[in-house]
């Protein structure tokens, strides 16, 4: 079931769509016709034709506007409701700095496939505007530096893991130089298994 309060602020306000009933009721009144007795039949003709575009041009421009009316009201009773989206932090990330574990220990298998291919995925779905991966081994390595989302995420596609060791606090030290912007974020991928360092 979907609740309102996950997409407004304040539902009472969408109380206001009741406004529309009036209109849609007005709108649906139609005056009664006319009986006319009209004397010559080339009057008739010449009227008739009149009336025949004359009706159709107050028909639409009755109906556009109805229509302007009834979204100037659905606008008007939605801003009153005050509505809002909840996304997540990281569409707003700018600078994106990725420490990943490319050691020895990331190829053991779990469920399936590597520790190494989950981080692959893990560190796809952190990418931001611009980004800065960190590899950890034995030494920290940089596989790319302030690039674009689609460079960043093709040099992930083709980094294997590597028969080292773990130095995750020099590789964490590093990315701190990288992380100067306030719309930055460091996001550390590992298993924190077999460090060099505590």
């Amino acid at each position: 079931m979907v609740l309102l309060s996950n997409y407004f602020s304040n539902t009472i306000g969408l109380y206001a769509l009741l406004s529309l009933i009036p209109l849609i009721l007005l709108y649906l009144i139609k005056p009664k016709p006319k009986k006319l007795i009209i004397p010559s039949l080339l009057f008739f003709i010449k009227e008739s034709n009149k009336s025949n575009i004359n009706s159709f041009l107050q028909k639409f421009i009755r109906d556009l506007l109805f229509f302007l009316q009834l979204l100037v009201l659905i606008l008007l009773s939605l801003t009153i409701a005050n509505p809002f989206i909840t996304v997540s932090k990281e569409l707003f990330v700018e600078n994106s700095v990725i420490v990943l574990d490319v050691s020895a220990s990331m190829q053991a298998m779990e469920e399936g496939s590597t520790r190494f291919d989950k981080a692959i995925e893990v560190a796809q779905d952190k990418l931001g505007s611009r980004n800065t991966i960190i590899l950890v081994s034995n030494v920290p390595q940089i596989l790319v530096e302030n690039e674009g989302e689609n460079d960043a995420r093709q040099a992930l596609d083709l980094l294997k893991p590597r028969d080292t060791e773990t130095s995750l606090y020099d590789a964490i030290m590093a990315a701190k130089d990288y992380t100067q912007s306030s719309n930055s974020k460091v996001t550390v991928i590992s298993d924190f298994i077999g460090t060099e360092t505590e």
